[in-house]
This record gives C-alpha cells, structure tokens and sequence, in this order.
C-alpha cells in the first residue's frame, strides 16, 4: 500500500525546496532589472526631435528597453514607471504639440509569429493607456503597433531577449520633413491642366469625458491617411 503521509511530507519538500530557489534568484532577477538604464525626459526631447524621414530613418525614434514587462504578460513592471514618466514629461514639451507618436512594441522570437504580434501589440496599447490615463498625453497624438518579431534589433539573433523593447517613433510629417529630405518629401510639380488635390477630413477620438480610452479609432485614422496617402 502506499504511504500516503509520506508523499505528502516528500510533496511539501519539495514544494519549499521550490519557493526558497524562487525567492533567492528573486533579487537577481529585481537586480538585472535596475541595471536597465532609465532614458532622461530631455534627453527623450532630442531622440524625438528629429522627423523620421526616407533620407534618414534612424533619426525621431527612442528605443526604451527600460520599458519592461511581466513575463508572457502585458502587465508594466514597477521599474517601468519611471521612464513612462519620463518619457510623458517629453512628449508634453511645447514644440510636440501638433506631433505624432508610434509606440511600437516588439518581441523576441519565442513562440509563434501570430502570438507575438498579438502580444506586441498588448504592450504597446498598454503604455499608451499609462500616458494618456496616468500622465495625460493627449491621446491623438499616440497610437500603438505591435511589430512582434518581424524587426530584431541590428546585430541581435532573433530569438535574443535585447529584442524585446519598445520604440517611440515620431511619425509627424510637416514642413520640418520637408526640409531634413526635400528629394523626397516634396510635392509633384503642378502641371497644367492637372485636376485640383483631392483632400479628406478623418476624425478618430479615442478619449470621451468620463470613458474608458478607446484603442480603435485614432489608430484607423491615421491608418486610412497612410493608405490615401499611398
């Protein structure tokens, strides 16, 4: 016959075995978290300053690997709160005002395509939610992509956890794009006989007084704009 009550003490055991190896590599675990430099506001300001542009796309994104999540989770970690406050304080400087803002998230490998993207996304939607509900960014100025795996950081295998972060791209395109890439940015010349430009109005809120932000509209918004631009 088995010996149940001794199962059980083996159970227990092993059990508290278990937890004490938890909790020790728990500050470890707190400690690689710390390390993750948190990225100033001002210095945000100027990362942000620059329009991404076809001539030089590197320029107007952040990369925030501060920006950290629960495993397998859309839930912020504690050490994320700060550079979300940082990185509010940046986008409500006075010369972003009339500014647009991707918040991208992107993953690691692990799992499948369709996940990632999905959980991605989750991500993004979740930091957008803390600027605009915590820190009261305006809401159109933000919308969320999720990227999944599809774009590993330079030098970076895709399966490397360096690839899970999040990027703050600005994605306005004003008279200042023009400028840093007039090849590219300028209008067709206007010739004669050509029909007048077409022009459209598309509206998306997101925030309504005393509602929950929605996640919908300005991101169609601003995806129907991309592809009448197109």
């Amino acid at each position: 016959m088995t010996n149940t009550p001794l199962l059980r003490r083996a159970a227990r055991g092993a059990a508290a075995a278990l937890a004490a190896a938890l909790l020790a590599a728990a500050p470890a675990v707190a400690a690689a978290q710390e390390d993750v430099a948190v990225v100033p506001w001002s210095d945000l300001v100027k990362l942000l300053g620059t329009l991404k542009t076809p001539v030089d796309p590197e320029k107007g994104v952040a990369v925030l690997p501060a920006i950290a999540f629960e495993f397998d989770s859309d839930r912020l970690t504690p050490a994320s709160e700060a550079q979300i406050a940082h990185l509010a304080r940046a986008l409500k400087v006075p010369a972003f005002r009339e500014s647009a803002f991707s918040v991208e998230g992107h993953t690691d490998s692990a799992g499948s395509a369709a996940y990632n993207d999905d959980l991605s996304l989750r991500r993004a939607r979740r930091v957008v939610r803390s600027l605009v509900e915590d820190h009261g960014v305006p809401a159109g100025m933000l919308r969320a992509r999720g990227l999944g795996e599809s774009a590993p950081r330079p030098g970076l295998a895709p399966g490397d956890g360096g690839n899970r972060r999040v990027e703050i791209v600005n994605v306005t395109r004003s008279e200042g794009a023009a400028a840093a890439a007039p090849e590219a940015a300028a209008s067709p010349p206007v010739h004669a006989g050509r029909a007048p430009a077409r022009r459209a109005l598309l509206v998306g809120i997101d925030a309504y007084e005393n509602v929950s932000l929605l996640e919908g509209p300005v991101a169609d918004a601003l995806a129907m704009r991309a592809f009448l631009v197109r």
